[in-house]
């Protein structure tokens, strides 16, 4: 049976792995979630029971909905931040971004806009953002505190 689930395992453990790395991100978005679906009303008569709805808020205004094809200079996302990016995001009053390209990094506030501060390279792979390859699942511990420089690389 474990050869049979043998090329099956090799996909599927480096998400293990990385899932693993990221445990305080995964526990939040099961636990936020699960908070969101826990909405009920009464009912509206005896005969139906409680009106469950789904607790949500969402901005939408002129950025949600417009398409652009260049990123504005107040431009500061990150669709990879590190497991610690909150801890992280302390010191320096702002999260990490993903780059600064758009408005150029800088540790002060300039024009009206936030100071922009590259994350470090990741503690699971040493990248800017996860590669999982097939087969390989590194067991890699959680950043703890302000931890945010990459392992040597082989």
């Amino acid at each position: 049976m474990l050869s049979a689930l043998s090329p099956y395992l090799r996909e599927f453990n480096p998400i293990l792995s990385y899932l693993n790395y990221q445990q305080q991100q995964v526990a939040d978005f099961i636990m936020n979630g699960g908070g969101s679906f826990n909405s009920a009303l009464a009912p509206l008569n005896a005969s139906e029971g409680p009106r469950h709805y789904l607790r949500a808020y969402s901005a939408i205004n002129a950025r949600s909905t417009g398409i652009s094809r260049t990123r504005p200079s107040f431009d500061r996302g990150n669709a990879y931040p590190a497991p610690n990016y909150q801890r992280r995001s302390r010191p320096l009053g702002m999260t990490e971004a993903f780059d600064c390209k758009p408005g150029g990094r800088r540790s002060e506030a300039a024009n009206g806009e936030p100071p922009c501060f590259v994350q470090p390279k990741s503690l699971f792979d040493g990248g800017a953002y996860p590669r999982l390859g097939r087969g390989e699942a590194p067991v890699r511990k959680p950043p703890q505190g302000n931890d945010g420089s990459a392992p040597a690389r082989p």
